[in-house]
């Protein structure tokens, strides 16, 4: 009888120390303060928290606005204007240039497409004082 009341024993220690982290308090303001305290900033679960709750607005802001005119790869303006606190040279030479007249632009819109994002052509240009050759065949379709 000594044995199996040994295995029960072993097995009932088991089974409350298995489920009691089941019902264990999943949030301590204790512990929330002395982490807030020792290390200066909330837990790593409220700041998932703050971030999913930001990135859910910015999502939300992002699909009200209008990206179609907004060029893929932005990284450029981004640093330039965080470093010097002005849009770049280049972005407000396109700024001054957005008001030309509408026959200008139904002139430009019947040419071939040109793709948003067009860092590779600017930087080309901007180096070499001319279009590069993809830019020229998209210009010259025939090659003219």
């Amino acid at each position: 009888m000594k044995h199996p009341l040994f295995k029960i024993l072993i097995i009932g220690i088991v089974a409350i120390g298995a489920s009691s982290p089941m019902f264990a308090q999943t949030y301590s303001p204790w512990l929330e303060q002395w982490y807030r305290a020792k290390f200066g900033r909330p837990l790593p679960a409220e700041t998932a928290q703050l971030n999913s709750a930001r990135r859910a607005e910015q999502v939300a802001l992002a699909a009200t606005t209008d990206t179609a005119s907004v060029p893929a790869n932005t990284w450029f303006e981004n640093c330039y204007r965080d470093k010097f606190g002005r849009p770049s040279p280049l972005a407000e030479a396109s700024a001054q240039t957005s008001w030309k007249s509408a026959s200008r632009f139904a002139a430009s819109k019947e040419k071939r497409q040109s793709p948003v994002n067009t860092w590779f052509e600017q930087w080309y240009r901007d180096k070499f004082g001319r279009p590069s050759p993809q830019e020229e065949s998209r210009l010259n379709p025939l090659g003219h």
